[in-house]
């Protein structure tokens, strides 16, 4: 049995200068825009068509009594959306809890979210995103620019957000000489224990560090709502479907069902950059683009071209190719 060569963003930027070699040249920041926005393109593609490749799970994932909200930021591969709980009873009477999205203004959501608690086959859910705050925790004595020590390093999390309010940099007032001091936001490096952890960047406010009894916030970037809550823990297999993330570092390596198409991330790159700079060999760069991706698309699903969903003529043959 063989294995596909991992692809990393480096191995594309390199197919992708191979072709600009003798046309423009190009800098990091705008390569890896375009390698990215054909990245994207391509997930699209193969989401619109077949998501099932991009699954993942938690084992065990608990859903306590009377809780509504879970952090799902630091999960990895990243969390995009529930599919199933598969609760751990016995094979043969295990239980499976499916999850139905409905924003949380919504009637549906109100309503679930105001009845009682209680054993349901399907839970509605939304995911809040952004920078959202957990419970707090106090310093304690010893706190340099670099490391809190803190009453208890419970929710938080290594990449997590840490906020201190007026520890950040100064900030003018409008119309007067003084300054005020800003909020703190940094992110957790490490986690050196239940009552330590390590921050970047570095505290700037003078004297440069928090002293004992200030209050020091998680911040969650992901959350999943959940409506009703249930009256008991109930804990099992979650499985979810992930979004691939933004290729940012070289090593970083392209998700492997993506890998098998990576000819059409490179063609959407290339046209992307010469169709920039007015290059006319862009509009055939960006035909062979489409091309593969219809082919990629009739791979997965042969049915594609009927029940795709919102691609309108993206499926239509490329004319003149």
């Amino acid at each position: 049995m063989s294995y596909p060569t991992p692809t990393t963003l480096q191995d594309l930027q390199t197919l992708v200068t191979g072709s600009l070699n003798h046309t423009r040249s190009v800098g990091t920041a705008e390569l890896n825009s375009a390698i990215n926005a054909g990245y994207n393109k391509v997930l699209r593609a193969i989401r619109s068509v077949m998501p099932r490749p991009f699954e993942a799970f938690v084992d065990p994932f608990t859903f306590s009594n009377n809780v509504a909200e879970y952090d799902v930021s630091g999960l990895t591969p990243s969390f995009w959306r529930p599919l199933r709980l598969v609760v751990g009873l016995p094979p043969g009477t295990q239980q499976i809890i499916r999850f139905k999205q409905r924003s949380l203004q919504s009637d549906d959501f109100e309503q679930a979210d105001l009845s009682a608690p209680g054993t349901f086959g399907v839970i509605l859910y939304d995911l809040l995103e952004g920078r959202l705050a957990g419970t707090s925790t106090l310093t304690t004595a010893g706190c340099t620019t670099t490391v809190l020590n803190v009453a208890s390093t419970a929710g938080f999390v290594v990449g997590g957000i840490v906020g201190l309010t007026a520890f950040g940099s100064p900030q003018a007032v409008t119309g007067a000489s003084t300054t005020i001091p800003g909020d703190y936001f940094g992110l957790v490096q490490a986690i050196g224990g239940p009552t330590a952890m390590t921050i970047t960047p570095p505290i700037p406010n003078p004297p440069g560090a928090p002293g004992a009894g200030i209050t020091v916030t998680p911040y969650r970037q992901k959350i999943l709502r959940i409506a009703p809550m249930l009256p008991i823990s109930v804990s099992g297999r979650l499985w979810y479907q992930y979004l691939p993330g933004r290729l940012v570092n070289l090593t970083d390596l392209v998700d492997p069902v993506v890998a098998e198409h990576r000819d059409c991330v490179v063609y959407y790159a290339l046209a992307q950059l010469k169709l920039a700079v007015g290059d006319t060999d862009g509009d055939r760069w960006l035909a062979r683009a489409d091309a593969l991706r219809l082919e990629l698309m009739q791979d997965l699903d042969p049915a594609s071209w009927q029940n795709t969903e919102a691609f309108g003529t993206d499926l239509d043959p490329v004319v003149g190719f």
